[in-house]
């Protein structure tokens, strides 16, 4: 199977030295045996997380998962990765001006999990899906796809910049209690709560402190509540 970085490599290598693959991360679909009402914002988490963590490659440009969301209908609602999903992530994509729209769904039984990506990519009038799979202990589900695309980046002779090669070899596990905390704080950052906001990400620091986008929301609202 091609791998997400097999592709995004390809779409960048083919272009000029100042061009960016645009690249957005719908919220991940969350099923199993995760509390339904937290299961949305865990998804727009782990959205977050993958999206500071691809920002890293300077050749990829990430637009604010937020924006695709926003032309995502009932995504909520959704429990599969099926043609539906495939279509509007595609479509929702267009209007945002994103050449790849990154679908996860992370399905969680017990102390295991399953997480699955489509890529979605509409380039040059082209459209293709390229699907992902990796299984794993839920702590380290988000490590093993960080050593599968660094591993196939690595045969593919693509350059990779040492903070994200340092994160691959050095962050193999994501504490599954960071993420929920992490979807904890957004919940209650969209119910206008900063004080309750700011204390999940600074609780998601305490329990995982090398999330990126948990210091980068951090520092924001530490800035806002002028800590």
């Amino acid at each position: 199977m091609r791998t997400l970085a097999i592709l995004l490599a390809l779409l960048v290598s083919t272009s000029s030295a100042a061009y960016k693959l645009s690249v957005a991360v719908a919220p991940s679909i969350v099923t199993g045996d995760v509390d339904p009402v937290l299961a949305p914002w865990a998804g727009r988490a782990v959205a977050e997380m993958l999206s500071w963590e691809i920002s890293m490659v300077q050749t990829i440009r990430v637009i604010d998962p937020a924006t695709l969301e926003s032309k995502l209908a009932s995504w909520d609602t959704r429990t599969d990765i099926g043609a539906n999903e495939i279509d509007d992530a595609r479509s929702a994509g267009q209007k945002i001006d994103a050449e790849a729209v990154l679908v996860p769904r992370l399905e969680k039984r017990g102390s295991q999990a399953t997480l699955k990506m489509a890529v979605v990519v509409h380039k040059n009038l082209q459209d293709r899906v390229v699907n992902l799979e990796v299984k794993g202990a839920d702590d380290a589900i988000l490590g093993l796809l960080r050593m599968q695309v660094v591993n196939t980046m690595d045969s593919l002779a693509i350059p990779i910049p040492p903070a994200v090669r340092q994160m691959a070899a050095t962050r193999f596990k994501t504490k599954w209690e960071a993420v929920m905390e992490y979807g904890r704080g957004l919940k209650s950052l969209s119910e206008g709560n900063k004080e309750e906001g700011l204390r999940h990400m600074q609780e998601t620091m305490r329990l995982d402190p090398n999330i990126p986008a948990a210091v980068v929301r951090t520092k924001t609202l530490e800035k806002e509540l002028n800590r």
